[in-house]
């Protein structure tokens, strides 16, 4: 495990970075980054081509500047060279080469580094082996083992050559479960950013991160805080030049626009990133962006743009990726228009065909739209059987409003045709009002490196003495629930986070004195409290309390 930076001095790190073969790998992934790249960069090429170490950081580096072909090149003679004993780097260098290939969809490819990783390493593969696993189980749409092969290597994540395994597993995993169980997608993007913070970890990976919480929260219908969390995202990418991360939390508040009743503001936010995306050759993103626009004309009653949106975009060619989407637009279009019966037939169809993917929030909304078909064409019975399936996936997994193809006549059905028993639940359902009133100013204010501030003032220092914690491990408590907010952490992460070195028991002791003096300490600070849900702990923020995103300086790219 690299030493943590706040407890190295920097003739420390100068000493790590003398032996640059056998530390840089490691030191690449946390804050000493600019140090390895610039080392790297007064070395003579072919000092480079006799080193995996050395190989695997300049294929790295050529990653970093979107030179794919080098970086192949690069980790390839890496995997060459890379010793026996070698386990933890040779299983990281099959990653980030798998997860290169995928990019480019080159699946075989994928699929061949996948075979070599796992050769002679019997039933139990290292974890980075692992996760290229389970991105190549996701490439190819098998999410269910998908996310079992993600568990496993978070899991395993102590045995990888730093723990950036684990942050991309958890965050991964949060981006496959975001249709089926936000909830613990929220959860996991904060025990990633925790253990971001803890391990002290390179920046580069936060925006993607609070990207993935902001859409999970998106889904559970928690409106303002996924646009904290998307704004943060956004704004972390600007500051960390990542343009491509910049775009997609673009275009999930967007979303989150749309939900809030911003039409106008969803659509120009989307042609932006439409032409940004063409511009970068995202074409991906830009499709995505397509079908949003098509849909919010549709939704608006222009059907004309509608079509001409999708035509020029999908003349030619409709990619897998976006067929069930076009397909779903379509139904919508049929039921406004009254074809119930095409409109049926299609939704019936999508309706299985998301159950077999496993989303469920799409089959959520699929259903909503079937029980809204029943009741406009006057069949109660199917439109309440057809509620009620949807309300009992929406009660289950959380859902209050639905990413894609949400409308405020959906709210109405489910609250006109539901169960009795699901009166507290349609009640929540997001039906498209307006814009609630802008919050009070507040009167506490979080800052961006853990600084309490009451109207202005700074919580006192000597707050945190009391109790028999001590003040570091009190800090480093609320620090770990800070950059996890709003998601909760489970208890025995939060211990093993805090007191790695200690057994299992000890360090459970330790953090139930530290929550009950960190609850002291909060106990003077209004809107802010610490909230335990089942088994694990988050803060929790009044409307008196503001929580500023973390800005971490350009330069540390």
């Amino acid at each position: 495990m690299l030493p943590v930076m706040s407890e190295t001095s920097v003739d420390d790190t100068d000493a790590l970075l003398t032996d640059l073969p056998a530390n840089g790998p490691k030191l690449f992934d946390g804050l000493q980054r600019d140090g390895v790249i610039a080392r790297l960069a007064s070395l003579a090429p072919n000092v480079i081509a006799e080193s995996a170490g050395l190989s695997y950081l300049a294929g790295m580096a050529a990653a970093l500047d979107a030179d794919q072909n080098g970086a192949i090149r690069n980790l390839l003679r890496a995997q060459a060279l890379a010793r026996p004993e070698e386990d933890a780097l040779t299983a990281r260098i099959a990653f980030e080469l798998g997860y290169l290939y995928l990019s480019r969809a080159e699946h075989a490819a994928a699929d061949a580094t996948l075979l070599r990783a796992h050769e002679g390493k019997g039933q139990v593969a290292p974890p980075d082996v692992e996760h290229l696993r389970a991105l190549i189980a996701d490439a190819s749409g098998n999410y269910r083992e998908a996310r079992e092969a993600y568990r496993s290597a978070i899991g395993r994540s102590s045995r990888a050559l730093t723990r950036v395994t684990q942050v991309l597993a958890l965050t991964n995993l949060a981006v496959s479960l975001n249709h089926r169980d936000p909830r613990e997608s929220v959860s996991l993007c904060g025990l990633a950013l925790a253990t971001m913070d803890a391990e002290q970890l390179h920046p580069q990976i936060r925006p993607s991160v609070r990207n993935v919480m902001g859409y999970a929260l998106t889904c559970l219908g928690e409106l303002d805080l996924a646009r904290e969390a998307l704004e943060g995202a956004r704004n972390d990418a600007r500051e960390l030049k990542q343009p491509r991360i910049e775009l997609y939390a673009m275009f999930n508040l967007a979303i989150v626009d749309e939900l809030e009743g911003r039409g106008p503001d969803a659509i120009a936010a989307l042609q932006d990133v439409s032409e940004r995306a063409r511009r970068a050759d995202l074409t991906a993103l830009d499709g995505w962006t397509v079908v949003r626009r098509a849909w919010l004309r549709l939704r608006d009653g222009d059907t004309d743009a509608a079509h001409g949106l999708v035509s020029e975009r999908f003349a030619a060619h409709v990619p897998v990726a976006y067929a069930d989407a076009l397909r779903m637009l379509q139904a919508v279009e049929d039921v406004r228009a009254n074809k119930y019966g095409r409109a049926r037939s299609t939704l019936l169809e999508l309706v299985r065909t998301y159950g077999d993917k496993d989303d469920e929030l799409d089959r959520f909304v699929a259903l909503l739209w079937l029980a809204t078909l029943y009741r406009n064409s006057g069949r109660d019975a199917l439109a309440r059987r057809s509620c009620n399936e949807a309300c009992a996936l929406g009660q289950t997994h959380g859902f209050r409003v639905a990413t894609n193809f949400w409308d405020a006549d959906l709210a109405t059905t489910a609250r006109a045709c539901s169960a009795p028993e699901y009166v507290d639940f349609v009640a929540g359902l997001i039906g498209g009002a307006p814009l609630a009133q802008p919050r009070p100013r507040p009167t506490v204010v979080i800052a961006s490196d853990g600084t309490i501030v009451l109207d202005g003032t700074p919580l006192s220092d000597d707050v945190w003495r009391e109790g028999r914690t001590g003040r570091r491990q009190l800090r480093r408590l609320f620090d770990a629930l800070y950059a996890a907010y709003p998601s909760a952490i489970e208890r025995g992460q939060l211990a093993d986070l805090l007191w790695p070195d200690s057994d299992g028991d000890r360090s459970i002791a330790n953090l139930y004195a530290a929550i009950n003096d960190l609850r002291h300490v909060l106990s003077a600070v209004p809107g802010v409290t610490l909230e335990v849900r089942d088994g694990a702990y988050a803060l929790d923020l009044g409307g008196t309390a503001h929580l500023r995103h973390r800005r971490e300086p350009a330069n540390d790219l």
